[in-house]
């Protein structure tokens, strides 16, 4: 049963019965699905979460059936998704948060998502955009590090905050055959990458360094958790 910090939209019975059909779906398709933690992933809290993007419909499937705690996953959608009457409200239900990519404010892209993360969530993110068919990771995009920093600032506004940190999980996720029923696959769950206020401070002196810097180490986390390791 998934736990949540408070109750959130889309952490409901909707994402409840979406969890059990992800289960279904991963176990019913894959021979073996192996889970791996490479240290304990927070029961609670707030949690940004970086995977690799090889399988458009197969990646949020995994996170959703497999991250630990059960916990629910929130991703990302184009805000204007949720304008279509009936995809909006499944969405909605299913804990979806909406981006406003054409607005240059940071505050305002990223409104739903450190509001989510203000109540305790995870929000799941896959950096590199798109899916992908190479055996390489394509680049990591910036998104989750300006996120990152985004909701450090936000906690430096409250006042006697009780969070002084956000943790970033990099996941690894490997199919050894995505395209053939019955075959196995890996999700591996990383050590979490940690910032602080005190990274803040750093950020705020030069902020497209230290996100360049964070976006280098997300994506350095996500490699080794996959077959495109150098181990």
């Amino acid at each position: 049963m998934p736990t949540f910090d408070k109750q959130l939209p889309g952490e409901g019975k909707t994402y409840i019965t979406l969890q059990y059909l992800s289960r279904l779906a991963l176990w019913g398709y894959f021979r073996q699905v192996k889970v791996i933690c490479k240290a304990p992933v927070p029961a609670e809290g707030p949690l940004l979460v970086a995977a690799n993007h090889s399988n458009m419909v197969l990646d949020p499937i995994v996170l959703i059936a497999t991250f630990p705690h059960s916990r629910a996953c929130h991703f990302w959608a184009l805000a204007r998704f949720f304008r279509i009457p009936v995809v909006g409200s499944i969405l909605k239900a299913a804990g979806v948060l909406p981006v406003d990519t054409k607005t240059h404010s940071n505050a305002k892209l990223f409104e739903h998502t450190l509001q989510s993360l203000d109540q305790g969530a995870v929000v799941a993110l896959f950096p590199e955009g798109t899916s992908y068919t190479a055996p390489n990771h394509l680049p990591f995009k910036d998104g989750i590090s300006w996120a990152s920093f985004e909701y450090l600032t936000q906690l430096t506004q409250q006042q006697n905050p009780e969070r002084t940190s956000i943790s970033i999980i990099p996941v690894g996720i490997t199919y050894t055959n995505k395209n053939r029923w019955r075959s196995q696959m890996v999700v591996e769950y990383g050590e979490p990458i940690i910032k602080t206020l005190d990274d803040l401070k750093a950020f705020e002196l030069d902020p497209k360094k230290h996100v360049k810097q964070l976006t280098d180490e997300i994506a350095k986390g996500v490699e080794s958790s996959t077959i495109n390791s150098p181990d």
